[in-house]
C-alpha cells in the first residue's frame, strides 16, 4: 500500500520537473506592442476590419501589414490613440469597413425565436445563453454589439437596442470644431481684466480684516455704520499689490476712487 503510494508521489514529482523545464525551455515570447494595440481596441470581435478578431488585427498593425484606421467600432479616438502609439500620422476612418455606431447591444424577441442555435454558432464572445428547440436569451453585459448574430437569424427576431451614455460607458469625444489660438493682445486683454478683478476683491478682502483687527468686527444690523472704511481699505492696498504680485507676478493700476 506504501509503496504504490510512494511510486505515484515520484511519478507526480518526476512529471512536475519535466513539465517546469519544458515549460522554460519552449516558452514563446509574445510581441509587447500586441498586446498595447490590442488594448486599445475595442474587442468588439466583429471582423469590420477584414481580420477575424481584435487580436489578429493589432499583430497585423504590429506588423506592418494593416493600416490604423480600419476600426469603425474604435472610432476616430481610437485611431488617434493607435496613431500615437505607433508614432504615425492620424488618419481619418476608411469608409470601405464601415461607419462608427453609437454602442448597442443586441436583444432576441422571445416570442419569435424559434431556437435553432444559428445565433449561438455566430457569436464570437458566447453572449447568447440558448439550447437547440429552446428560447435564447443575450447576456447583456457580455455583447460587444459586433451584429454578428443578425444574419443567420432566419427568422429576425434580433434587434440592436443603442445603450444610453452613462458616466460609466461615457468616452471623450474630440472636438469637431477646429481649435483657435487665441491672438495675444485679446489674451492680455482678458488676462488684465481678470487680475483686476482679483486685486479688487482682494483689497476688499484685506480691509475687512483690517477692521476685525482694530475695530473688533464688521457692522451688524442695527450697529451705527462705520465711517473709518474707506482710510483702512487705503491703508491694505500695499499689502494687496505686495501679495497679489507674488502670486500672478504681475498687477495692473488699479484706479482709486474716493467718495
Amino acid at each position: 500500500m506504501l509503496t504504490a503510494l510512494y511510486i505515484m508521489l515520484g511519478l507526480a514529482l518526476v512529471l512536475g520537473i519535466m513539465l517546469g523545464i519544458s515549460a522554460l525551455l519552449f516558452k514563446v515570447e509574445g510581441d509587447p506592442l500586441v498586446a498595447r494595440i490590442d488594448a486599445i481596441l475595442p474587442q468588439t470581435q466583429c471582423g469590420q476590419c477584414g481580420y477575424p478578431g481584435c487580436k489578429p488585427y493589432a499583430t497585423a498593425i504590429a506588423k506592418g501589414e494593416a493600416d490604423i484606421n480600419h476600426c469603425p467600432p474604435g472610432g476616430d479616438a481610437g485611431a488617434r490613440e493607435l496613431a500615437d502609439l505607433m508614432g504615425v500620422e492620424y488618419k481619418p476612418l476608411n469608409a470601405e469597413h464601415g461607419l462608427p455606431k453609437p454602442k448597442a447591444v443586441a436583444f432576441i424577441d422571445e416570442n419569435t425565436c424559434i431556437g435553432c442555435t444559428l445565433c449561438i454558432q455566430a457569436c464570437p464572445v458566447d453572449a447568447i445563453l440558448g439550447a437547440a428547440k429552446h428560447m435564447h436569451t443575450i447576456i447583456a453585459s457580455e455583447c460587444t454589439g459586433c451584429e454578428l448574430c443578425l444574419a443567420p437569424c432566419p427568422v429576425d427576431c434580433i434587434t440592436m437596442e443603442p445603450v444610453a451614455e452613462t458616466p460609466d460607458n461615457w468616452k471623450w469625444k474630440y472636438p469637431v470644431i477646429p481649435i483657435k489660438a487665441m491672438p495675444a493682445d485679446k489674451s492680455r486683454l482678458i488676462m488684465n481684466s481678470i487680475i483686476q478683478f482679483a486685486s479688487k476683491l482682494l483689497l476688499g478682502q484685506t480691509a475687512d480684516l483690517l477692521i476685525h483687527k482694530f475695530h473688533g468686527g464688521v457692522h451688524r444690523r442695527g450697529h451705527k455704520q462705520l465711517s473709518t472704511t474707506l482710510p483702512i481699505a487705503k491703508l491694505a492696498i500695499p499689502q494687496a499689490c505686495s501679495a497679489l504680485r507674488q502670486h500672478v507676478g504681475y498687477i495692473p493700476k488699479v484706479k482709486s476712487t474716493s467718495r
